[in-house]
């Protein structure tokens, strides 16, 4: 009776046994396979890192392009607007040269006027009169000469202040548009910071998960080296529970 009962136990023990061997080889085929998935993670966060670390390197170059464009746009920017205070300061002259221009015409007109007179007493004062009267004549050429040059001057003035006007209307624009640049250089810069911090975020994330999938990894090995000397004292219990079986059947 005593035979049959440890009979039963030690093939209960056996069966106890073989279904742990099957636990232990289910377990070590799942370690395998975290283990392989976690090494597919570490080669996938390892490319994410190195795209990280392309993508910072381009975000620096552009960071980099977009403070040298900001500095040339800046002296443009800088150049236009001495450009357009010289240009008002020019106008300002061409102001006071017209008003010159002005009072010169007006001398003209009046020494014309001096001439004419100067002429009429001459012709009054007959033989005695004809010195002035050439010097009446020579003061009406003079006027004539200085009433043509003064209009020439100002019909010249005019066209250069039309061209003048016209380039600073372009400078204005051009500053305008320098000015525009700028702000959409500034919001560049915002979307280089931003994704320099996404950058940064993910970097941080992806050594978190990179630290994860390592650990995982360790782990796995470490189950695998446990299920090792497992097998081999299950071998050595089965063989135990063989001949405690065969000593109870004797």
């Amino acid at each position: 009776m005593e035979q049959v009962e440890l009979r039963n136990k030690i093939e209960r023990a056996q069966q106890t046994m073989d279904e742990q061997q099957n636990l232990i080889r289910d377990l070590v085929e799942k370690v395998g396979e975290v283990d392989h998935r976690s090494g597919d993670i570490l080669d996938e966060v390892k490319s994410i890192e190195q795209l990280s670390q392309d993508a910072s390197l381009a975000t620096a170059k552009g960071d980099q392009e977009v403070t040298t464009m900001t500095e040339r746009m800046k002296k443009i920017y800088e150049t236009t607007m001495v450009l357009t205070t010289q240009m008002e300061a020019l106008f300002t002259v061409f102001d006071q040269t017209q008003k010159i221009l002005e009072t010169v015409q007006a001398l003209g007109g009046q020494t014309k006027i001096l001439a004419l007179n100067a002429s009429i007493e001459a012709a009054r004062s007959g033989e005695h009169g004809r010195g002035f009267s050439i010097i009446a004549k020579q003061l009406k050429e003079l006027a004539d000469q200085s009433s043509d040059s003064s209009k020439q001057v100002d019909l010249n003035i005019r066209r250069l202040a039309t061209e003048i006007t016209t380039i600073a209307s372009t400078t204005k624009d051009n500053a305008s548009s320098t000015e525009e640049g700028m702000m959409q250089i500034r919001s560049l810069v915002d979307s280089f910071s931003a994704i320099r911090s996404t950058i940064t975020e993910l970097t941080m994330h992806n050594r978190k998960v990179f630290e994860e999938a390592d650990s995982l990894h360790q782990m796995s090995a470490y189950v695998r080296s446990l299920s090792e000397p497992i097998a081999r004292n299950r071998i050595i219990i089965s063989e135990g529970l063989e001949a405690a079986e065969l000593t109870a059947q004797e």
